[in-house]
């Protein structure tokens, strides 16, 4: 089946909440004929508002991707070593190989992020570690207190980078990221408006990060790296608080709908707090892959992220979840 022809997509965690008509009118007062704002400086001062620091600590790029990929390369030696989660966001990995320097992957305990062998692994030559919160691709959380903990260990000569692309979907365990930010100054946030706030095409990832570290990023970083409509969306729906609520809690209600399917149909399932959600599907895992894709519905095969027997589903729309939650019952009632 062609992929052009596929109507329903919940294998990438893209966000299905209409935007409000304004934020996509915003684009119709672009000139194409003219550069982007090199600076990006109206989106970094929105940033900086919204995110309480301040305006020369934040950095922005086409997608928090190729944010990994700038932090990797700007910050690293081929000497360094950089610690990962056995099972993660690819381009951790991927930044690692580009870079040529040598990395570590840490397994997971508990379907999460395993900070004490984390810690445990450290060497003479760690110079960065990768930390999701949600943890993608299981939607695992730390535990706020042990996130400070972790970063009290760490000595200053070592990055620490919170990735925290779902973290708008959180309604419970809200880690205080602003605090450790400004306790700790290895420490490097990334987000993102490609989930919450529904912007993954216009492709814009930011970070907050101390002046010093944001200089070592300017050797590998583009002039041009974030077009004019993905600033001028993302400058008009950061102000969109109420939007953003909206998102929050149609996830929650399709979380609530899928964990009791999945209870319904005795499938054992990784807790979420993501707007995706790991199910065991066991032997039948490929076998509902290719029903639902049959139907022009398709999800992530965990065979393909190292979870062999699971999938993975991002949250959709009422209809699109009914749609799903009929072919699994379907299939094993």
């Amino acid at each position: 089946m062609k992929m052009e022809l596929t109507k329903i997509k919940l294998d990438s965690n893209e966000n299905q909440l209409e935007h409000y008509l304004d934020i996509i009118n915003c684009i119709k007062e672009i000139d194409p004929k003219k550069y982007p704002d090199v600076t990006i400086s109206e989106l970094r001062r929105k940033i900086a508002i919204s995110c309480s620091v301040k305006q020369n600590e934040i950095f922005c790029s086409n997608g928090s991707d190729i944010l990994i990929k700038v932090i990797t390369l700007g910050l690293l030696k081929t000497t360094d070593e950089v610690i990962i989660p056995e099972i993660a966001f690819p381009t951790y990995e991927i930044a690692a190989k580009i870079k040529e320097c040598k990395y570590k992957k840490i397994p997971l305990k508990n379907y999460g992020i395993d900070l004490e062998a984390t810690f445990d692994a450290i060497t003479d030559d760690t110079k960065l570690i990768w930390i999701s919160n949600p943890h993608n691709p299981t939607g695992t959380i730390l535990e706020p207190e042990e996130i400070e903990e972790f970063l009290e260990k760490i000595p200053e000569h070592i990055y620490v980078v919170l990735d925290e692309a779902y973290v708008e979907f959180l309604t419970e365990k809200i880690p205080d990221t602003i605090r450790l930010y400004n306790k700790f100054k290895n420490l490097i946030v990334l987000r993102t408006f490609s989930k919450a706030y529904g912007l993954a095409g216009a492709r814009v990832g930011y970070g907050f990060a101390r002046e010093e570290i944001i200089n070592s990023f300017k050797h590998v970083i583009g002039p041009f790296d974030l077009n004019s409509y993905a600033q001028a969306l993302a400058i008009k729906i950061i102000d969109e608080k109420e939007y953003v609520k909206e998102v929050r809690a149609a996830n929650k209600k399709a979380m609530d709908f899928y964990e009791s399917l999945f209870k319904e149909l005795n499938l054992d399932y990784i807790k979420s707090y993501a707007s995706f959600v790991m199910v065991n599907a066991g032997e039948k895992a490929d076998f509902i892959c290719e029903k639902l894709l049959e139907e022009n519905i398709i999800i992530k095969n965990g065979k393909h992220i190292e979870m062999e027997n699971w999938i993975r589903i991002s949250m959709g729309n009422q209809e699109q979840n009914l749609k799903v939650a009929k072919i699994l019952r379907d299939i094993l009632k």
